[in-house]
């Protein structure tokens, strides 16, 4: 069993899986349109894939700039060093832009205390629900 996968280059078949979790990942990827068509890919039709990436909601728009490529810039702009990119408030957009259809929920709509708990959520943490 492999310990991780490229979601860039995820080596499942199309269509795979009736469920996605893909927990504070995207920030990290700077192929974000890339990795997106892949889990969109290896998603069923009627499945549900759910993105969740951390979100400055004081930013209108997701600030991503390659000049920003050093540790030291990426820690001041975008909050971790090795993030690359910082998600705004049109994060959704991002999603559809890859052809998802997508809905926003609260955790604590979706799962239970102990699932909240499991996958690392806090209970008012926004979910995007992207369907293929």
């Amino acid at each position: 069993m492999r310990d991780y996968v490229d979601l860039t280059s995820l080596p499942y078949e199309d269509h795979k899986f009736d469920y996605i979790l893909c927990n504070h990942v995207l920030e990290h990827i700077p192929q974000e349109q890339l990795a997106l068509s892949e889990l969109k890919r290896v998603l069923k039709k009627n499945g549900i894939a759910f993105i969740n990436v951390p979100i400055d909601n004081s930013l209108e728009e997701t600030l991503e700039d390659p000049a920003i490529n050093t540790d030291i810039l990426r820690l001041k702009y975008y909050g971790q060093c090795d993030h690359v990119r910082k998600y705004g408030r049109d994060y959704q957009k991002h999603l559809e832009a890859a052809g998802f259809s997508v809905k926003c929920v609260t955790a604590q709509e979706l799962f239970s205390y102990e699932d909240i708990y499991t996958y690392g959520l806090l209970p008012d943490d926004q979910i995007y629900c992207a369907r293929a």
